[in-house]
């Protein structure tokens, strides 16, 4: 069984991040990619996907919104646990987003995605708008967007 709701114990703060450390440096070659200067502050909005089992809970995803400005929020840290991925996790925590985002009085959504994710987010409704490079000219990212039905 699972969960996705906002963190609410400094606990499950600490378990998010080190989640995301776990899942996301690897990839990065062990630099520190769990965290941001936006953590923390009352402009981020996170989301983690929690199982439980025997009373036990377990933090296995994670997602964040941050408003860019009036009317667009950016998705960061999305991850999910190796062992729980391809179960449905990260297509609730982005429902849950959305959902806080339209809330928020939002009307688009945005996230920079590798080319390994972008089916994922096609699959979401997000379209493509711009391949983002790095100053060298190769491709590091895509971004990608979402327009919010019933917002203004």
């Amino acid at each position: 069984m699972f969960e996705i709701r906002e963190p609410s114990s400094k606990q499950d703060m600490d378990d998010m991040y080190e989640l995301r450390k776990r899942v996301m440096a690897a990839p990065n070659a062990g630099k520190t990619a769990e965290r941001d200067e936006m953590d923390g502050t009352y402009k981020v909005l996170s989301v983690i996907a929690v199982s439980k089992e025997a009373e036990a809970e377990r933090v296995v995803g994670t997602a964040r919104l941050h408003r860019n400005n009036d009317e667009e929020g950016q998705i960061k840290f999305m991850c999910i646990d190796e062992g729980f991925r391809n179960l449905g996790l990260s297509s609730k925590m982005l429902e849950y987003l959305h959902a806080r985002a339209k809330k928020m009085g939002l009307s688009r959504v945005v996230a920079n995605v590798v080319e390994s994710e972008k089916k994922f987010y096609l699959t979401q409704g997000y379209e493509v708008k711009e391949k983002l490079r790095s100053r060298s000219g190769d491709v590091v990212s895509i971004k990608m967007g979402k327009p919010l039905a019933g917002v203004r």
